[in-house]
């Protein structure tokens, strides 16, 4: 359902590395990646049910453990609690890449483990522009979310982010401008031959799927991101009859990364 046709260079798939991703239970890698997450989300809550917030020193370990699951970052506590002290420091992927590598997802599978989300979205882009279904963490367009592929947990719902900005109306709260990402300018951006090794670049906000629930008589993708609103919490991501999520634009969801083995 999900592959192009396209036809891939001599080299093109050269980044991606030699060696082939062992075998996992991508079933239950799903299953591990929901664990870890909803794991990590009871600890950042209080006996009382109140949040605890990234400036709570019993938080401190955390935040170091998020950062050491990012290649060249340094998971020293005196450069965590630098990070939380500055708001443009966000940590929010750091968190996405420990759970992923907490539950046993390594690069070789096709996750690009980064600081930013953008990394991981454009490594899922690639690998199913490049068809590699070793590789199986696939980027979706907003069409296929809302009408062909149901959130599972262990995929990622890939929103456009409010950044801040002085001379711009509010955006979120305060002054922003959104940004506008899409399928379509990412690969136009990021997967062409000459555009192959290109840094991927530019800020976004993923959450981890890990189930759904109903509500009333709603059914919701149940998500849990990184510093959202200073924590770790749970989201929901209202469904259409199809399974698919409802009306991705007005929620600002322009695209998930799939785990197509499973």
């Amino acid at each position: 359902m999900y592959v192009r046709t396209i036809d891939v260079p001599v080299g093109l798939g050269s980044w991606l590395g030699e060696q082939p991703a062992p075998q996992i239970n991508w079933c239950q890698m799903r299953q591990n990646i929901a664990n870890v997450a909803r794991a990590e989300e009871q600890n950042w809550t209080a006996p009382n049910g109140q949040k605890l917030l990234e400036s709570h020193p019993g938080r401190l370990q955390a935040l170091t453990n998020y950062w050491a699951a990012v290649p060249v970052s340094n998971p020293a506590a005196s450069a965590v609690q630098s990070a939380v002290d500055n708001p443009n420091f966000p940590w929010s992927a750091a968190f996405i890449c420990f759970v992923m590598r907490s539950a046993g997802v390594q690069p070789v599978h096709g996750f690009q483990f980064g600081s930013k989300h953008i990394t991981y979205i454009v490594g899922a882009l690639r690998n199913r522009e490049n068809s590699d279904r070793n590789r199986p963490f696939w980027l979706l367009d907003q069409i296929e979310i809302q009408n062909e592929a149901t959130p599972e947990p262990g995929d990622l719902i890939c929103f456009n982010r409010c950044v801040p900005d002085p001379t711009q109306p509010p955006c979120d709260g305060q002054p922003g401008r959104r940004t506008t990402h899409s399928y379509t300018n990412l690969r136009n951006r990021f997967w062409p031959v000459t555009n192959q090794n290109q840094q991927a670049t530019g800020s976004s906000h993923c959450a981890l799927v890990v189930g759904t629930t109903l509500i009333g008589n709603q059914q919701f993708a149940e998500t849990i991101g990184g510093n959202e609103q200073n924590s770790v919490r749970i989201r929901h991501v209202l469904l259409n009859q199809n399974g698919g999520i409802d009306n991705p634009q007005a929620n600002h969801i322009f695209g998930m990364i799939k785990i197509i083995a499973c």
